[in-house]
């Protein structure tokens, strides 16, 4: 574990010299970004509107997991989350040592690299569109088994 995480600090090291943008950590960056995707499926009625906030409900996924890791009640700690987020509060994000679960990310000085982010996000939306592309073709292709007699 020690050689893991002297391995993670040396390319965080490493990114932060390649691309120093950083974003607030503790989930509050996916949560920004599930509340801001949640206000842009209001402008889209009918089924694009359910998908759409299915996949801001789950960017929550983040937040969710660091509270149970934190032994906290995941599901309490990310409805404050969201109040926090909703109510502009966009660095709040979840904290393990603070009893309510959440504090402002900003003056914890708790950061996640920007790149890292935008690799994740992009890998998990890759994974999801192949899925869906497959799950089309499996629904859409006719079975080629014998025919029926009579029919």
């Amino acid at each position: 574990d020690l050689e893991r995480a002297v391995e993670d600090a040396v390319h965080t090291v490493q990114g932060v010299c390649k691309d120093g943008r950083l974003v607030y950590g503790g989930g509050a960056a996916e949560m920004a970004c599930s509340v801001a995707i949640d206000k842009f499926a209001d402008q889209h009625p009918g089924l694009e509107q359910y998908a759409i906030r299915a996949f801001a409900k789950s960017l929550e996924c983040v937040s969710k997991v660091l509270a149970e890791n934190a032994g906290w009640d995941a599901l309490q700690v990310v409805a404050n989350l969201r109040a926090a987020h909703v109510t502009g509060s966009g660095d709040t994000g979840v904290d393990v040592t603070h009893k309510q679960g959440i504090c402002s990310m900003k003056d914890k000085r708790i950061y996640d690299l920007l790149a890292t982010k935008q690799s994740a996000f992009r890998l998990a939306v890759e994974g999801a569109m192949t899925i869906l592309k497959v799950d089309q073709i499996i629904m859409s292709k006719q079975s080629g088994g014998p025919k029926m007699p009579g029919r």
